[in-house]
């Protein structure tokens, strides 16, 4: 559900998720976290929604590239890419 809502920019509903303890991190259909679905549909306020609720190093892999950072840079997500970096992305 988290993924569906990220895919749609539903920031009302990736937030009434989340406080009903969906987990932020759950993998979709096409294997991508509600972040990285964000990032990859550009929607910001949802990335902003998801960004606020957990720290970003949660969701990567501390030897590995910010994939949520990549899929927004290549997608021309320029505003998200910079919210990712003030969250802490590398």
């Amino acid at each position: 559900p988290l993924e569906i809502a990220a895919s749609h920019g539903s920031s009302d509903m990736i937030n009434l998720l989340l406080s009903h303890g969906a987990p932020i991190d759950a993998k979709g259909l096409y294997n991508r976290t509600p972040l990285e679905t964000a990032c990859l549909a550009g929607n910001f306020a949802t990335a902003e929604s998801l960004l606020r609720h957990r720290d970003f190093r949660d969701y990567i892999a501390p030897d590995l590239p910010s994939q949520p950072l990549m899929i927004a840079v290549q997608q021309g997500h320029y505003k998200i890419a910079e919210a990712l970096l003030r969250h802490g992305s590398d």
